[in-house]
């Protein structure tokens, strides 16, 4: 697996970062080169993706989304700093496409908040032109503010922060092995419990049922297509029992042996 990180801005002048207490341009670079350390510890191939300098912003952003579609790549992180009028934002937040919540995005939130950053989540990206542009899988990550009480933190806990984002990408890049590794070896994916319902009438109970279960939920028809790649220990039917004589039935069958 591949990761590209990028620096999100140039060094100087166009395209460059927010600057406050911190440097976004500087610390950018920073923690891109300790993320990309402990990535290689682990055996993960990295590449840096930084333009220093650019006749404008949007010269920058081309080049950095052209090196990283042009390499072969699984994945691309562009780290930043975030910055704001409002002198008492604070906190760590990750951009997706379409504000997806991979689990990595979310841990690289949960693991930056714990080093005593607020977590401001995984938000929609969509409109960030290197996430919207970028063939790759993309996360782009504020790491903290600039100024007020998260860069008195940052100074502190860098490189903690830096380990602590290389650590949630490489979670993933296990997790991806794995599954890749189980599927050459024709293993099944293990499910401890799975909710299947029948029709669409069945579906909103199945999602209850599902909620508390914490558990995935699909609909019969898909169930019979995937049934042989998996294994589940508890098979959760909602609708098309010999009891579910109409959609009443089902609800009151649903809610009295699961809910």
């Amino acid at each position: 697996m591949v990761v590209l990180v990028n620096p999100g801005h140039t060094l100087t002048g166009a395209g460059s970062g927010a600057v406050g207490v911190l440097n976004e341009s500087k610390e950018a670079r920073d923690i891109a080169n300790i993320v990309i350390r402990e990535l290689n510890k682990h055996g993960v191939k990295t590449i840096l993706d930084k333009v220093d300098k650019a006749a404008s912003q949007a010269e920058c952003l081309n080049r950095i989304v052209a090196m990283a579609n042009r390499s072969d790549i699984d994945y691309f992180v562009s780290i930043h700093f975030n910055s704001s009028s409002n002198k008492s934002a604070h906190g760590t937040e990750v951009y997706t496409y379409k504000g997806r919540q991979f689990t990595d995005a979310l841990e690289v939130c949960d693991f930056i908040s714990k080093e005593g950053f607020r977590n401001r989540g995984v938000k929609d990206g969509t409109g960030l032109y290197v996430i919207r542009r970028t063939n790759a899988k993309s996360m782009l990550i504020e790491v903290c503010f600039v100024g007020g009480q998260d860069a008195a933190t940052y100074k502190k806990q860098k490189e903690d922060v830096g380990k602590a984002i290389a650590r949630a990408l490489w979670n993933n890049v296990q997790k991806v092995e794995e599954d890749k590794k189980n599927k050459e070896e024709g293993k099944k994916d293990m499910l401890n419990k799975l909710v299947v319902y029948k029709g669409d009438v069945d579906a909103n109970i199945a999602v209850l049922v599902a909620e508390k279960h914490n558990c995935m939920i699909v609909k019969d028809s898909v169930y019979e297509k995937i049934k042989s790649t998996i294994e589940v220990k508890e098979l959760i039917r909602v609708g098309g029992l010999e009891a579910d004589t109409n959609r009443y039935a089902t609800a009151k069958n649903a809610i009295e042996k699961y809910l």
